[in-house]
């Protein structure tokens, strides 16, 4: 499919508006689809014209059997001027029917000075004695037929070594073909149908002439989630990802400029390791966001238990998510089945009456100087917090709505949760 863009060409001191096919980032494109001539070119252009038989590509060809009486030489013919540039690729087709006649074809891309210089272009292309010649700081001979197409691309031009890679075919002539002549830029088209043509009878023709294609590079810079998938430039994904990677897309777009896409991937680690001591879980990573959950009940969220450390009022299997860094994961779960059980519980405590009517008795069984008492509801809730001294027997008062509590008791480091009822 051809792509159609209209741009400004100026040529000598006129302004010509062009719609000639041409590609985004082409410094030059040609197909000659428009089925004329047009403006941009000039010199014998009533000697050449297009043409709808054995095309290269699309509908149209450009063609000529312009006689040797015109031109004079290989550099007269039809010629077109376009913005000096340092394209990264050239490409075009050529055919002619009679590959013996000297400079059939002839196709010469150079600057200004080609030719009225002196210089013979940058690449010098034509058929000579059955072959396909073409002449830059060697010439390269390929065996060549009568009405037949051959697609000629420089790849990968260097503009520092003045060489690029040269391919007839899709097949790879010279990896390091370089120029016939040293050149800044270029900016010109000459075609000819060479100078051994006087009965008119040799035909040249050429499709798709196309000077440009620089490859564009950006680097993408991005951070995820560890786990997250990640759909890059080129529309592949990539799932679960948990370490750092570097992914290179090349979008190959229908005006023949390749944009290269390296995204370097960030991931962001979550550290959802957990410390457990008894019947208390602490997250070790600091300074981020908590949620305990219960996995026993589909990691249902622990109503106020948003801090860094949780303490158990019942045996089951706990966890915290953690979101820190715009990211969110969850730890492992961890079992808890030593509430009311633990080896260095106070075990002489005698809690009572259980069930209650707003007040209950604590009997440590002996006297202890530091202790730190903790009400909490059903639901978590911490409900009051009192520090006594050096006590054995405390009487507490509850004043609270009927229900089950919890009583987290701690004595000279010795520690118990009881459960009562409050009626």
């Amino acid at each position: 499919m051809k792509k159609y863009l209209s741009f400004f060409l100026l040529l000598s001191s006129s302004l010509f508006f062009l719609n000639i096919n041409a590609q985004i980032c082409s410094a030059f494109f040609d197909d000659f689809e428009s089925n004329s001539i047009l403006p941009h070119w000039t010199g014998a252009t009533n000697s050449f014209y297009t043409t709808d038989i054995d095309i290269a590509t699309g509908t149209y060809s450009l063609e000529t059997n312009m006689n040797s009486a015109f031109p004079l030489t290989l550099y007269d013919g039809m010629e077109t001027f376009f913005t000096p540039s340092q394209p990264s690729s050239i490409s075009y087709w050529v055919k002619t029917n009679n590959t013996s006649t000297t400079g059939a074809a002839t196709i010469i891309i150079g600057d200004s000075n080609t030719y009225s210089g002196g210089n013979a272009g940058m690449y010098f292309v034509n058929y000579f004695s059955g072959s396909l010649r073409v002449i830059g700081d060697t010439t390269i001979m390929f065996p060549a037929s009568n009405n037949t197409w051959y697609f000629l691309e420089y790849k990968n031009i260097d503009w520092f070594a003045q060489s690029s890679e040269l391919y007839i075919n899709g097949q790879l002539i010279s990896s390091n073909f370089g120029f016939r002549n040293y050149f800044i830029n270029i900016c010109k088209i000459i075609l000819s149908n060479g100078t051994f043509n006087s009965s008119g009878s040799t035909y040249s023709t050429w499709d798709d002439i196309y000077i440009g294609g620089s490859s564009i590079t950006t680097n993408k810079y991005d951070t995820i989630c560890s786990g997250d998938s990640y759909t890059f430039p080129d529309g592949t994904t990539q799932q679960s990802i948990t370490t750092s990677t570097t992914n290179t897309s090349v979008l190959t777009a229908s005006n023949f400029c390749d944009s290269i896409v390296i995204t370097s991937l960030q991931v962001t680690q979550v550290d959802t390791s957990v410390s457990q001591n008894g019947i208390e879980l602490s997250a070790n990573t600091i300074g981020a966001t908590y949620q305990w959950v219960d996995c026993d009940n589909s990691f249902a969220s622990i109503p106020n238990q948003n801090n860094s450390s949780f303490t158990a009022i019942s045996n089951g299997n706990y966890a915290v998510v953690i979101a820190e860094n715009n990211c969110i994961d969850t730890s492992s779960c961890y079992q808890i089945s030593t509430v009311g059980f633990n080896l260095n519980s106070l075990k002489d405590l005698l809690l009572f009456p259980n069930p209650s009517t707003d007040k209950i008795n604590i009997n440590l069984g002996k006297t202890y100087h530091d202790i730190n008492l903790t009400i909490t509801d059903i639901q978590g809730k911490q409900i009051r917090s009192i520090s006594y001294s050096d006590s054995e027997f405390i009487v507490l008062s509850l004043n609270e709505p009927a229900g089950i509590y919890f009583l987290n008791i701690t004595a000279d480091g010795l520690h118990k949760i009881c459960k009562f009822i409050n009626h």
